[in-house]
């Protein structure tokens, strides 16, 4: 992994805000940084970054899929009772849609962590 400085983008703004990324700035200072970007090798991205983050959704798919199936679970959750059916159906349908963001953190050297 390298650290490659490069020049911001003149409309680095409006760009984030046609992206729907609106706290570029925050405070009077950039919150996002365009002075650099990170270079990777391709076995860094497959089995330092890809890897981990496969094993970190099938997780989070298989805690999922503890919760669904357990009243206890859901409630202490907080999931509102009323969509308990509807989540339900919709993982015996196959329908896993799972929105996350888990930040990692990745040294370059070994695989990233969470």
């Amino acid at each position: 992994m390298f650290r490659m400085p490069c020049q911001a983008r003149k409309n680095w703004q409006q760009l984030a805000n046609e992206f729907g990324f609106h706290f570029h700035t925050m405070h009077g200072e950039p919150y996002w940084d365009e002075s650099a970007y990170y270079q990777f090798s391709l076995r860094q991205i497959e089995q330092d970054i890809e890897d981990p983050s496969a094993e970190l959704h099938q997780m989070c798919l298989h805690v999922v899929d503890k919760v669904v199936n357990s009243e206890a679970l859901l409630t202490q959750c907080q999931i509102p009772q009323p969509h308990w059916d509807l989540i339900a159906s919709s993982w015996r349908e196959k329908q896993p849609s799972l929105y996350s963001r888990l930040d990692l953190v990745y040294d370059g050297k070994s695989p990233a962590k969470l």
